[in-house]
């Protein structure tokens, strides 16, 4: 990831936490440790896949990278890991007890709630980490575990415990979570240009219908 890549990302995620907040851009800054944290992922995930520390100087800066990962996470409660993929216009709103673990993949306009987790599963050969499709809604408390995907336009009910493959545009729930609608995540992922965005409007047009 260039600069100029991490900037136009970091300008989403703003531009995201502006649409739904109303507030300005300093105060979003300032005050929303969701913010705050997403901050500190996007540079982190920069220094890390920019430099890969092959430069001797960069070990300089390390430990002060450290510090300032560990403060982010007593600060906000909320620990993304920096080798984690996440998408522009990534949402998280409330403080806390959010994990996204080492290989999750998230992508475009998602919405994180607090406790929620993204983590490791399985063991042995099918142990692996989540991938998280394009403007997914994750509710408080929500868990994804394990080398699963989750596809786009899809909601995470609260407390939910995801274990396996979720279809797009599903709406799921429980522990283990099961599909109870298929009407997608299009009242709850809400953006600048989502009433214009063709990849949004393609996917509204395949919404089941009701019986």
């Amino acid at each position: 990831m260039s600069f100029s890549q991490m900037v136009t990302y970091l300008r989403a995620d703003l531009k995201r936490f502006q649409y739904r907040l109303k507030q300005h851009p300093i105060a979003i800054i300032l005050l929303h440790p969701g913010f705050q944290a997403l901050l500190m992922y996007r540079f982190s995930h920069w220094i890390d896949i920019r430099n890969k520390l092959s430069n001797p100087l960069w070990w300089i800066v390390v430990p002060f990278i450290l510090i300032l990962e560990r403060l982010s996470e007593i600060v906000t409660g909320i620990y993304i890991h920096p080798h984690a993929q996440i998408g522009p216009g990534l949402y998280i709103p409330h403080f806390g007890g959010i994990v996204v673990g080492e290989a999750v993949k998230v992508g475009k306009l998602c919405d994180l709630y607090q406790g929620v987790t993204l983590g490791y599963g399985g063991m042995g050969d099918t142990g692996g980490y989540p991938t998280i499709g394009d403007r997914v809604f994750l509710g408080a408390g929500a868990k994804v575990l394990g080398d699963i995907t989750v596809e786009q336009d899809v909601i995470i009910g609260a407390n939910a415990v995801v274990i396996q493959d979720i279809p797009p545009r599903s709406i799921v729930g429980g522990s283990p979570a099961k599909v109870i609608s298929q009407k997608g995540s299009f009242l709850y992922i809400l953006y600048d240009d989502m009433d214009t965005d063709p990849e949004r409007l393609a996917s509204l047009e395949l919404v089941s219908q009701p019986d």
